[in-house]
């Protein structure tokens, strides 16, 4: 895969990851249509260190002030210059409850089956996304903000994100999902995922380098460069994604992505059937 391939592959997956829509999807077709082999571990790595580096620069400021309350309520009572922000301390605790199962599921997504990751069965999981991005559509929306959500509908949210294990399901769609299921506004639902997302990229990141260890790839000059370029078109991707998804998330629903997601599941199909 040469240079220019390798930076659209890269914008194409950090940008579909992030729109709640499959990056292996969009991963798949883009090597279908233009017939490149896939870029190689060493590159996966590189477009999910993007991906962590657009969450973090557009999670950064609420992440640091749940960092501060959560310096606060550790420290001693006397020393104290307020009381720590209960809704801050329970957006961590659910942060964690959900993280835990989502991180578990992407670390398994390597040992599934060469045969659930065809064209025909990646067109089903898209299906299925799109099902779970229509449903909030079917009921009445919510206003519980994070006093009002429990460590319950943190799990839940972590264990429907799970399903991104499977290529076709996207686990931002499940955690958006799931959030307004269970009460959320859009705007709490949609940054809570975000924040969710932050340490189960770290941990997907931490495998990818574990297995590039032990496997002893080598970079050549060229390969390093291709990385880098890819990380950087990732980055992009993905920020533009979460840029616009916080622009429409109080103006338009979730059905035109669903919308989006039925209709490359039609495609995907059809280059199971056509191509062999």
């Amino acid at each position: 895969m040469g240079l220019i391939h390798r930076v659209l592959f890269a914008f194409v997956s950090g940008f579909s990851e992030l729109l709640m829509v499959s990056a292996d999807a969009h991963q798949m077709l883009y090597i279908t249509v233009t017939g490149c082999d896939h870029p190689g571990a060493a590159f996966v790595l590189a477009i999910h260190l993007g991906l962590l580096g657009a969450l973090w620069v557009c999670c950064r400021t609420r992440v640091k002030e749940l960092r501060y309350e959560r310096r606060l309520a550790l420290s001693i009572r006397r020393r104290r210059t307020r009381y720590p922000d209960p809704s801050a301390l329970m957006d961590m605790r659910i942060i964690n409850t959900a993280a835990v199962p989502v991180l578990l599921g992407l670390l398994f997504k390597n040992l599934l089956p060469e045969g659930l990751k065809t064209a025909g069965w990646i067109a089903l999981f898209l299906l299925l996304n799109s099902v779970v991005l229509y449903i909030p559509r079917l009921f009445s929306s919510g206003n519980k903000d994070s006093l009002s959500y429990t460590m319950f509908d943190g799990l839940l949210m972590g264990l429907f994100a799970a399903l991104g294990i499977f290529p076709g399901i996207s686990p931002l769609a499940c955690l958006f999902s799931i959030g307004l299921l269970r009460g959320a506004e859009k705007k709490y639902s949609l940054e809570l995922s975000l924040l969710i997302l932050l340490p189960s990229t770290l941990g997907l990141i931490a495998v990818d380098a574990y297995g590039i260890a032990i496997s002893g790839v080598a970079l050549t000059a060229l390969g390093f460069l291709g990385c880098v370029l890819g990380c950087v078109a990732s980055f992009t991707g993905a920020y533009c994604a979460i840029r616009l998804l916080r622009y429409f998330c109080d103006r338009i629903n979730t059905t035109c992505v669903a919308y989006y997601c039925g209709g490359l599941a039609v495609v995907q199909f059809l280059i199971y059937i056509l191509i062999p």
